[in-house]
């Protein structure tokens, strides 16, 4: 039902995660609301389509989870229906926002808190310059990896980052961000004023539910982190 010719290697990746899940469903007229989110997708371009495609993966996730045989064919866990869909795919030809869903919980808290933290950081960028961020980042990220971002020519890098979160526990991960999240924020709110602080939180809680609309344990991870003043 969903298999389709796609140009970009990514979206057909996706569309194969999709179809993993379909295939467990006993009769397609029990997700036609599904259905008609995959539809609606497809007036999207195709280079960009595949984070469309993600709200539909939990959306069929969910049901699923939530049923048993004969609505769907077998009955998994969140963890064993995942490595079903990795089974499946080609995660490496997956965009990052959709590869996120599959990856092991402190890797997913760290890649996916690091997209918030860079939209506050790009923020404070055209503010601070390149020296002044760098200072403030090492401040609010102290005693913590996050010290080791760096702010360059070539953008804002994680490179020295990553490794050390492999090591950590996923609580330990979103405890470092939340420090970091907090200082940029405090430093948002110094710089700009309170209303493009609250303004900047507010743009990246939205910019997660649009993407991640039904992945509650992804969007936990933003709801942890963002300040709520």
């Amino acid at each position: 039902m969903l298999q389709k010719h796609f140009r970009y290697p990514a979206l057909a990746e996706a569309n194969k995660a999709l179809i993993c899940l379909e295939e467990e469903v006993t009769n397609i007229k029990d997700i036609s609301h599904e259905m008609e989110m995959y539809k609606q997708a497809q007036a999207i371009t195709e280079k960009k389509r595949d984070l469309a495609f993600i709200p539909i993966y939990f959306a069929l996730e969910r049901y699923v989870l939530e049923h048993q045989p004969p609505a769907v064919k077998n009955v998994y866990t969140r963890e064993q229906i995942r490595e079903k869909v990795k089974s499946r795919v080609q995660l490496d030809q997956m965009t990052p926002m959709f590869h996120l869903i599959f990856s092991a919980d402190n890797e997913q808290a760290d890649h996916f808190l690091k997209i918030g933290a860079v939209d506050l950081m790009q923020l404070l960028l055209t503010g601070l310059g390149q020296n002044q961020l760098q200072v403030v980042v090492q401040k609010a990220a102290t005693n913590t990896p996050l010290a080791l971002i760096k702010i360059t020519d070539d953008g804002i890098l994680f490179t020295d980052v990553h490794p050390k979160f492999q090591a950590m526990t996923k609580a330990d991960v979103v405890a470092a961000y939340q420090q970091l999240y907090k200082g940029l924020y405090d430093e948002l709110k110094s710089f700009f004023g309170e209303l493009v602080a609250k303004q900047q939180a507010l743009a990246i809680r939205q910019k997660f539910e649009k993407i991640y609309s039904g992945g509650g344990d992804l969007l936990s991870l933003v709801t942890n982190v963002l300040p709520n003043d």
